[in-house]
Parts: C-alpha cells; sequence; structure tokens
C-alpha cells in the first residue's frame, strides 16, 4: 500500500464504522419504541417531553431536529393515544406546553430502564481501563458531526 491510498482506506474504514454503528443504534432505537407501541419518532418526542417536561412544540422540534409541522403530527397522534398532554401556556396563549399522561409516563420509565439496561450491558463489556476513552471519543464525533453536518437541532 502507498501513501497516497492511505487516507483513502481510513476514510473508507470510518465510512464503515460508522454505517455499522448506525445500524446497531437503529436496532436498539427500534427495540425501544416496539417495547411501547410507539413509533420511533413518538418514542424519540415521548423522552424528550419526559426528560423536559413540561416543554413546549418549538422546543421540541429544536431538541429532536425536526420542524414545528412534523412534531405537531407526532404530538397529535400522542395526545389521542393518551401520552401526552397538550394545554396553553398560562402566560402566553400562543405557547403550547407538552407533558406526560400517567400513561405517557410509565412509557417513560419504561423506554429508559430497558434502554439503561442495555448500555450498562454495553458499557460493562468496554474494559474499565478504556471507558473514558471511549466516553471523550464519542464527545468529539458528536461534536464533529454537529459542526460538519447538523441541522442545527440537538439530537436528542
Amino acid at each position: 500500500m502507498d501513501k497516497s491510498s492511505a487516507p483513502f482506506l481510513e476514510v473508507t474504514r470510518f465510512r464503515e464504522q460508522m454505517r455499522r454503528l448506525e445500524r446497531i443504534l437503529v436496532l436498539l432505537e427500534q427495540f425501544q419504541s416496539e417495547c411501547c407501541g410507539l413509533s420511533l419518532s413518538q418514542c424519540h418526542a415521548l423522552v424528550v417531553i419526559g426528560r423536559s417536561s413540561p416543554i413546549s412544540i418549538g422546543d421540541l422540534a429544536l431538541r429532536l431536529g425536526l420542524d414545528k409541522s412534523t412534531i405537531s403530527r407526532v404530538v397529535d397522534s400522542m395526545v389521542i393515544s393518551g401520552h401526552v398532554n397538550r394545554r396553553e401556556h398560562p402566560e402566553d396563549r400562543r405557547t403550547v406546553e407538552l407533558s406526560l399522561t400517567d400513561t405517557g409516563k410509565a412509557s417513560f420509565e419504561r423506554i429508559e430502564q430497558e434502554m439503561n439496561r442495555q448500555y450498562k450491558k454495553v458499557l460493562s463489556a468496554i474494559p474499565e481501563a478504556k471507558r473514558t476513552q471511549v466516553l471523550e471519543s464519542i464527545d468529539i464525533l458528536l461534536t464533529v458531526l454537529t459542526q460538519v453536518h447538523c441541522c442545527g437541532g440537538t439530537t436528542e
């Protein structure tokens, strides 16, 4: 292998590793949403609402990196399914606040517990001496991806 092909091979390897990582994370997320009978979008919204309740539709859209109309449709279905409450902000009637119902809270807790269990297994499989390095590397990767690629949301 000559020196000119090394950067290409490095990029190819990085791209393949990212593709594999994405596939594995998608499978984890599908399991997460299937356990509560929610779509993946609803599951993501439920987790953000559960962690930030009450939250406005605009803030939810920003956190998920989606437009307000898309979030409104997701929220509408979650209100109908009994997972989310929607109410006007007491001081600004133009702002709609979202919070979880008891059903939504139960789903949120199930998702959080199961995902914590899954990721604890993953983290414990990483040698203890390497865990800090792995976490720091993920932080760097997230920062770079957000700067180079992202659409403005925090993608939680």
